[in-house]
């Protein structure tokens, strides 16, 4: 097989993991010929589209590892309905759509992303079954209003940047049906050490630094230092405060959105308390939109909150791309891989990406 790895220890099901890797080199096949560039759709997801283009062989294989955990030991994909959350640009939805999944529905927050997803699998006829533009409280509504049971929940690079986990992942545990599967997979890996100094470095950037808005941007992301915002929310909300109280608050309410840092602001005018700092040094987020600057989860934390909200829970590790374009990469990639998946839960150390892979028994209505 091209795209799965093989010793990734998956569940015994080699129809379905021919059926996606299949899937994975005809899509291969389409995208390494589709121009974007003709496309009606942001330069934003133009952009984005044309750097997947170019790794398709690392994407592809990232995204074979999702769905392969989330079909697990699925006989009839025909049958089987699927959530793409946070979908991006849709390439995950489809894949999910070549593999042979009878119903997909993708979902993202940001409408004019959802809106390019669907003019993109248009033009490379890949027919998705649904596009829903909001969060997950409003897929889930959504999804009882259309009276349609989901089978399994699949993301790429999407809880990294949630800004609420807890609630996001109690929310998670109303989808309607009676069981369905999760795979969630992140490259915020805190358990690689190369991999977190580079984003607490990223992090550290978002937090003091303004960025100039360049062509990959995306117009909801906010371009100024975090903390210069916070302290603009915090002196807009309270005029008299003065320069040393403004500080210690913009300080205190790193990786809050406005609403909680007015709440904030207004618990400390009535008890001069400031609230509780993150215990991570450089987590943040961005203060309007609540995007976290790839979040490096603790991941201990997110599977107790999962186990506590009804979930079976795994936190296993990703795979380094296996084809690179030079042959010793290629052969050092193939030996970190072996060895990721030889040395069973402390292989995430080396691993580029983690993958929660949960199962909800769904009591809820």
């Amino acid at each position: 097989m091209k795209y799965i790895v093989k010793f990734a220890k998956y569940p015994k099901n080699e129809k379905v993991l021919e059926k996606i890797d299949k899937a994975a080199v005809r899509l291969e096949k389409k995208l390494s010929v589709f121009d974007c560039d003709s496309l009606k759709i942001t330069n934003y997801d133009k952009i984005y589209l044309r750097n997947y283009q170019n790794n398709l062989s690392k994407i592809l294989q990232i995204n074979c590892h999702i769905l392969a955990w989330c079909l697990n030991l699925s006989k009839n994909l025909k049958n089987f309905t699927l959530i793409d959350h946070g979908g991006g640009v849709g390439l995950l939805s489809l894949l999910a759509k070549e593999s042979g999944i009878g119903k997909v529905i993708y979902n993202d927050i940001d409408e004019v992303q959802t809106h390019d997803a669907e003019i993109i699998a248009q033009a490379l006829n890949i027919p998705v079954d649904n596009y829903f533009s909001g969060d997950i409280g409003d897929l889930i509504s959504f999804l009882k209003r259309e009276s349609i049971v989901i089978n399994g929940l699949v993301s790429h690079d999407v809880i990294e940047h949630i800004y609420n986990v807890k609630d996001f992942i109690r929310k998670l545990s109303f989808l309607p049906s009676a069981s369905f599967r999760v795979a969630m997979s992140s490259g915020a890996n805190p358990y690689n050490p190369i991999i977190s100094l580079k984003l607490m470095k990223h992090q550290r950037c978002c937090e003091f630094e303004d960025r100039a808005k360049v062509e990959f941007s995306n117009e909801r992301d906010c371009a100024e230092s975090f903390l210069k915002v916070r302290k603009k929310i915090i002196k807009n909300y309270n005029p008299e405060l003065d320069s040393a109280q403004l500080q210690e608050l913009a300080t205190a309410t790193r990786g809050m959105m406005k609403k909680d840092i007015e709440t904030s602001v207004a618990c400390y005018q009535k008890t001069k308390i400031i609230p509780k700092k993150l215990t991570h040094p450089t987590n943040t987020c961005d203060p309007f939109t609540g995007n976290w600057a790839e979040h490096l989860i603790d991941l201990s934390k997110f599977k107790k909150t999962m186990t506590a909200n009804g979930f079976r829970v795994k936190i296993l590790a990703g795979y380094w791309n296996r084809d690179p374009k030079s042959y010793p990469k290629k052969i050092l990639t193939n030996l970190i891989n072996i060895l990721i998946s030889s040395v069973g839960s402390k292989g995430i150390i080396l691993a580029p990406s983690y993958l929660v892979v949960a199962k909800k028994k769904n009591t809820k209505s």
